[in-house]
């Protein structure tokens, strides 16, 4: 299954001592909620106000984001690691596998 496509947004909807909730909504979408707005592709709670619930939403948000950007990346350094065709470890060849491991993890294979 495909992640529902980005951008998404995090707003904050619901502050309520001393819990803090936020929802990220997917907006531009085809497929609107029942009621009509954006879906909601993931809600965030914390019972701690001092940021982090929030900066905890904002990475969330990011998420389709970051994702392209891994995949531009990882197409980028194979080319170049191709290019290079050397056996001795590079920067390139040390942090490829580990953006391959974020890319699958976050697609799910």
């Amino acid at each position: 299954m495909k992640h529902t496509q980005g951008p998404w947004e995090f707003r904050q909807t619901n502050i309520d001592d001393p819990a803090f909730i936020s929802d990220i909504h997917a907006p531009h979408q085809d497929n609107p909620s029942e009621n009509g707005t954006d879906p909601v592709v993931a809600r965030t709670s914390y019972r701690h106000i001092g940021g982090e619930a929030e900066a905890n939403a904002r990475l969330i948000s990011a998420a389709p984001e970051l994702l392209e950007a891994i995949k531009e990346v990882v197409t980028a350094l194979e080319s170049y690691a191709e290019d290079w065709n050397t056996t001795q470890p590079t920067d390139v060849t040390v942090c490829l596998p580990q953006l391959k491991v974020a890319m699958e993890k976050a697609e799910g294979d």
